[in-house]
């Protein structure tokens, strides 16, 4: 029997991502510390034909996923490994130079009154951070946060080959943390499911 569902969800952590290789490969996991509040809306809308003066068809449109993450900060590597931004041998970071942004995975969890569950978008693209000021110190000290545009749409995975090939194809995967899937649930941030990393040469 499975495990009860959520009455509630609640909280945000272990963000994290991996870059897309050129060639459909996953980068090293970083994280993206003190995330804030993430939003991935299903992007769909349904379609009606008419004919003989009545409705002769329906059809769903599936254009994966948009919404924002926000932070208190993104790191210096988010902003070069995704965003293409600039990093000088110096450690001085340029932008606004007509950076190219790249492919990315983001993974991400957040708690239940029953279970956890993890979850992974695993082609998203991001804009630049906005959000983030200074301001003069006074007798208080307000934390700033930057918010990034997010967008994230299906990837096609294929597994083994021949008559044997398999295809999987999603925009988001997710796992709940019951009885039956725990063993999953415990690695799943390990890989980008059904994707592979870059081997690394020692």
């Amino acid at each position: 029997m499975a495990d009860a569902i959520n009455g509630i969800q609640y909280g945000l952590e272990a963000v994290g991502y991996r870059v897309e290789n050129d060639d459909g490969t996953y980068g090293p996991e970083k994280p993206i510390d003190w995330p804030i509040n993430l939003t991935l809306d299903f992007q769909s809308q349904l379609l009606k034909f008419y004919a003989n003066d009545d409705t002769a068809a329906a059809i769903e449109t599936d254009d994966g996923f948009s919404g924002s993450l926000e932070a208190m900060y993104f790191p210096d590597d988010f902003l070069v490994d995704v965003l293409g931004q600039v990093r000088e041998q110096t450690g001085i970071i340029l932008s606004g130079g007509g950076e190219k942004s790249k492919y990315f995975a983001l993974h991400f969890m957040f708690k239940g009154d029953k279970h956890g569950k993890k979850c992974w978008a695993c082609k998203c693209k991001a804009t630049p951070p906005t959000g983030a000021h200074t301001t003069t110190e006074g007798s208080s000290i307000n934390a700033d946060h930057e918010t990034i545009q997010l967008t994230a749409i299906a990837k096609t995975f294929t597994e083994g080959s021949g008559q044997s090939a398999t295809t999987t194809k999603y925009a988001v995967a997710k796992i709940s943390d019951t009885t039956e899937t725990h063993a999953t649930y415990e690695s799943f941030f390990n890989m980008v499911p059904h994707g592979t990393a870059t081997q690394v040469t020692p």
